[in-house]
């Protein structure tokens, strides 16, 4: 016997079911792309990491390099770190200190603006927005006047 209502309610029933094997389906995919974006950024990061261990052996090396007087080998290292996004944090006498990128050592009387850098012991480096090590600076302090 032939039932009309019988077929629509087959034909709901395997549109439902349809639905429902679409939406996993989506769901999984979904998953899958937030799984390899979050992958991605994690080897993003270890990559980072590795650099940054390197870089910070290295700075020591790098700098004994500029104090010996090897400018050729001195200049071929500089060129390497900055190709790897290491930047030089060299400030200037005169320049206003910014904790975040100075490390005050001591203060040294001057006629100068109180605050400013005075003396620059050893240049720091960042990588990125990271600060691997602050400059090593003096800052300046108003010269005390002896009373009489």
């Amino acid at each position: 016997m032939y039932n009309g209502n019988m077929t629509k309610e087959t034909l709901e029933k395997c549109k439902k079911e349809r639905d429902e094997y679409l939406n996993g389906w989506k769901r999984a995919l979904a998953d899958l792309e937030n799984y390899r974006k979050e992958e991605s950024l994690r080897l993003r990061r270890a990559q980072s990491a590795g650099k940054e261990a390197v870089i910070n052996e290295l700075t020591p090396v790098f700098d004994s390099f500029e104090q010996s007087g090897e400018k050729v080998i001195y200049s071929q290292f500089a060129k390497a770190l900055e190709k790897h996004g290491v930047e030089e944090i060299s400030p200037k006498k005169g320049e206003e200190f910014d904790s975040n990128y100075h490390e005050a050592m001591g203060e040294i009387e001057s006629d100068e603006p109180e605050g400013t850098i005075a003396k620059v012991e050893r240049k720091g480096y960042k990588f990125g927005d990271k600060v691997l090590r602050p400059a090593q600076v003096f800052i300046t302090k108003s010269k005390e006047t002896k009373k009489s």
